[in-house]
């Protein structure tokens, strides 16, 4: 066959080609072609690798079998892999979260079941701190040291214990401060006072007039520490300190009310006790009650303000899931 015959056979062996597909192999020879068949392979592969499980997380680890989930809980996580990992490093990726539905979470993390748990703890650090102060009180009694000890003493003794009687409790009962940012997660009522208003209530009127209503009952009883009267005092400091575990550091919104009003009632009570042995200490101590009315007031109108996301009011009591009540020997 001569070359000339060739050279035309050869001519219509040629694929012939329209405009669309001359441009589809232009395409394909370009940078985006190659990443557009990248990008298909990949689409193929993560399509066969996940499959849709009940399960609670959402994740994509180097395993030959990845689990596309929705999560039952109050947040998903997405997990992708870092570069390199190997399986058993798969955890190191990086996590997303997305919130779910505000009342989804709310029927999850919380609910109206009354915490005994909680109560009795309670009822355990109040017995524990008024027995604690009782004994201490009676071994002065007991020892000799409180018939010798001057009344400016009796005053410096009951001034530290109505700011620092908690170190006798056996629950958290630290105070908000700037690092916790205190109660700024809370609506605060139009008429709170100022913060540094506080403190000076406490260090400088409150504290001083327990402690002098207190050295006048000690005057009156012939020098006695350990005595009905000064411990039904204890009694409501000890209240307090159990109120300010709940408000503070739980954050419990709802029990924090009528564990205020505890306090309310037995201030008054302890004020009227003291009224009977002088009428000078129970005034002087019934003057502190005004102060714990109005912050009473100012702990219901705030539970007012902060409902839950369902747009309930927390329950009165302390609930199941709201906070972890435990003593300062337990584990977190």
């Amino acid at each position: 066959m001569s070359i000339e015959c060739i050279e035309k056979s050869t001519k219509y062996l040629k694929p012939q080609y329209n405009e669309a597909t001359m441009a589809s192999l232009t395409f394909a020879r370009t940078p985006c072609g190659v990443l557009a068949v990248i990008s298909a392979l990949s689409l193929l592969h993560a399509t066969n690798s996940f499959k849709i499980c009940p399960s609670s997380t959402i994740g994509y680890l180097p395993f030959h079998r990845h689990t596309l989930v929705t999560p039952p809980r109050s947040f998903s996580r997405v997990t992708l892999p870092c570069d390199g990992c190997r399986s058993e490093d798969a955890p190191t990726g990086i996590s997303l979260r997305a919130s779910l539905a505000d009342s989804e979470n709310d029927k999850i993390n919380t609910s109206d079941e009354l915490d005994i748990s909680a109560l009795l703890r309670y009822v355990v650090a109040g017995i524990v701190q008024i027995g604690s102060i009782a004994g201490v009180f009676k071994l002065f009694d007991l020892s000799g040291a409180s018939a010798v000890l001057p009344v400016p003493g009796v005053i410096a003794m009951v001034y530290f214990l109505s700011l620092k009687s908690r170190i006798f409790n056996l629950l958290d009962n630290s105070r908000p401060d700037v690092e916790t940012k205190g109660f700024g997660d809370r609506t605060a009522p139009s008429w709170t006072p100022p913060g540094v208003f506080f403190p000076i209530m406490w260090l400088l009127i409150i504290g001083p007039l327990r402690a002098y209503s207190t050295s006048l009952i000690f005057q009156s009883n012939g020098g006695v520490l350990c005595d009905p009267t000064i411990l039904s005092f204890m009694f409501s400091l000890s209240i307090g300190d159990i109120w300010n575990t709940i408000n503070n550091n739980e954050r419990r919104l709802g029990a924090a009310v009528p564990g205020v009003l505890c306090v309310l009632v037995s201030t008054l009570f302890a004020a009227n006790q003291y009224y009977l042995v002088d009428p000078t200490a129970g005034k002087l101590l019934g003057a502190t009650a005004l102060w714990i009315a109005t912050a009473s007031a100012l702990i219901a109108d705030t539970w007012r303000l902060n409902k839950r996301n369902d747009g309930s009011l927390a329950p009165l009591y302390p609930a199941v899931g709201e906070a972890n009540t435990r003593f300062f020997f337990e584990e977190k």
